[in-house]
């Protein structure tokens, strides 16, 4: 429970850093379904690297989302016929599909393909810090000291809670000893 406290002390400094501190709303409950909807990724795609390539199964994947977003394309039609700019829509489509989308799922598949799940899983622990490196270098966008300690520290309590069953059992025990004293 002391090694939680890590985590939960960095969210907090986070979201005092961030302006107008933490909100939850729809946008909250839309990134937790976009990290249930990786998880699940995840775990099914793993058992079909047994059998299929990466390429296979990212191509698979990148078909499922398009037909899964063809509802949409309508809308995206008449937003295209409205651009002033119409090479524009069509060039960022490409690049969203092709760049973060299809090589981002490839190498996430070969990754899968070599490595278990939850081993390869913890290096998406990576994907804040450099968000935050490249918010801040391409975009020009200011991040403040207390995101940069607040993110630290969660890292920081995530990293020692991954390795918490890889402890001693008599350093787990002074562990659990000294949380149970600290209650």
């Amino acid at each position: 429970m002391a090694r939680c406290r890590h985590v939960v002390r960095g969210v907090a400094l986070i979201a005092a850093s961030t302006p107008g501190g933490l909100h939850t709303g729809a946008a909250s409950l839309l990134v937790l379904g976009a990290a249930v909807c990786a998880a699940l990724m995840g775990f099914l795609q793993k058992p079909l690297l047994r059998t299929y390539t990466p390429v296979a199964v990212t191509a698979c994947m990148m078909w499922t989302g398009a037909l899964l977003l063809a509802p949409f394309l309508p809308g995206a039609v008449q937003a295209f016929h409205a651009s002033g700019d119409a090479m524009l829509p069509v060039a960022t489509a490409v690049y969203l599909g092709v760049f973060p989308a299809a090589l981002g799922y490839l190498t996430w598949a070969q990754v899968l393909e070599r490595l278990p799940l939850a081993r390869a899983a913890s290096v998406l622990y990576l994907i804040p810090p450099v968000t935050l490196l490249v918010s801040f270098v391409w975009l020009g966008e200011q991040v403040s000291l207390g995101s940069v300690l607040g993110g630290a520290l969660t890292l920081a309590g995530v990293f020692t809670l991954s390795r918490s069953g890889r402890l001693p059992k008599a350093a787990r025990a002074r562990e659990q000893a000294v949380e149970r004293s600290a209650v």
